[in-house]
């Protein structure tokens, strides 16, 4: 195999995501089977602020550790004089792609703008046979494509998840004196935790007890079953008002609303409730797949993918039928007996703009980050500093 050799300043290596029988591959043919993870390093001149993505990862964090012993099999010192930006670029496109359903809906589109750099020459190929320094008897490939790709989701799903929550709030004013304080504070609580655990897994590559993740998924778990219950009390009533020729009696419509507490005005929030429990949930399974993996050298990146469509299956379910009861319900016109008064119609008009908009917050397809490039694979962009901490990136038109 012929190899191109790496300079201090930049570089390009192909590291296999599995942990066997690739080490004597061609690293052009592990790219086209979507077999390798492509790595290039060079001087980085740029400013992070404003696009660093999550904490300061120290020098001696997983994630820099393994970054670290790519360069050095590499031969390569990787900038050390300065700052150096690593771009790592990974055969999972697809999985994320598919996991868009699961945090909401979807996105207009994740590909990045043209322009991202290429491989110059010959890539060198990293062996697998070991693990870097400090990481067990972890292979550099799986365990570098699991941070890479559980950093891509997480970036994802909070994109996600932060634009329709702001859409939703959008819809009513005042919707936050309709929220129950108790619900409320767990999914707060599990939202700071996910964000303590996602920089712990690239910190530790684990999940330390004293971030107390379990318990927060514990009350998130309570918060997304009963607001599964109101879903289901939504659908069952919906399902009798029957055929929506001719409109539906406002009435019977309240009647769907005013379930939880706070009455029909509450609606809403409920809504905001049950979308934000599943977007967390999501996020949550993918952090457990993720730690799963992490935990156990031998798995690969085909079995971390392939664990975490399968954990999320459920939610991809959960969210299409809150869209699909939103659509349904909007398709019934409201009406009011007559005679009526004209503060009987302005009522029935308010709830008719506030049940559209739901459905359109809940369906939309928020601006997404560019993670993906024009070969449906998923990139992820790290400057390492002087003193050997990251910084991960947002995308540049993402931020």
């Amino acid at each position: 195999m012929s190899v191109q050799s790496s300079s201090s300043e930049s570089g390009a290596v192909v590291v296999p995501v599995s942990n066997s029988g690739t080490s004597d591959a061609d690293p052009w043919q592990l790219l086209a089977q979507g077999q390798g993870i492509r790595i290039d390093w060079s001087p980085w001149t740029g400013a992070t602020s404003g696009r660093q993505w999550g904490p300061t990862l120290t020098a001696t964090s997983a994630f820099a550790r393994q970054l670290g012993a790519v360069t050095e099999r590499a031969g390569a010192g990787a900038g050390a004089a300065g700052k150096t930006l690593f771009r790592l670029e990974l055969p999972t496109g697809q999985t994320v792609q598919n996991l868009v359903p699961a945090v909401g809906g979807g996105f207009r589109g994740l590909l990045r703008a043209p322009g991202s750099p290429g491989i110059s020459g010959q890539a060198r190929l990293i062996p697998v046979s070991g693990a870097a320094a400090g990481a067990g008897a972890v292979a550099l490939g799986p365990l570098v494509g699991i941070m890479a790709l559980s950093v891509g989701v997480e970036m994802l799903a909070r994109r996600e998840q932060d634009q329709k929550l702001r859409a939703i709030k959008n819809t009513v004013d005042g919707i936050e004196k309709h929220l129950q304080l108790g619900l409320t504070a767990k999914l707060d609580t599990a939202q700071q935790a996910l964000v303590a655990a996602n920089a712990a897994v690239l910190d530790q590559a684990a999940i330390p007890q004293s971030i107390g993740l379990s318990s927060a998924v514990t009350g998130l778990h309570d918060v997304k079953n009963q607001a599964l219950a109101w879903l289901t009390q939504w659908e069952e009533l919906t399902a009798e008002l029957g055929s929506p020729r001719g409109g539906v009696s406002f009435d019977k419509v309240a009647k769907i609303l005013d379930v939880g507490l706070g009455g029909r005005d509450a609606f809403p929030a409920h809504v905001m409730v049950l979308y934000r429990a599943l977007a967390l949930d999501s996020r949550v399974q993918a952090l457990g797949a993720a730690e799963v993996a992490l935990a156990n050298p031998n798995r690969s990146m085909q079995n971390f993918e392939a664990d975490l469509q399968h954990r999320l299956t459920d939610n991809i379910h959960q969210h299409e039928r809150l869209r699909s009861f939103l659509s349904d319900l909007t398709e019934h016109p409201l009406s009011v007996s007559l005679p009526a008064r004209p503060t009987a119609w302005r009522t029935v008009a308010r709830y008719d703009r506030t049940i559209a908009r739901l459905s359109r917050s809940v369906n939309m397809l928020p601006e997404p980050p560019a993670l993906l490039t024009a070969q449906n694979t998923q990139v992820l962009e790290a400057v390492r500093n002087t003193d050997g901490s990251f910084a991960v990136l947002s995308p540049a038109d993402a931020a």
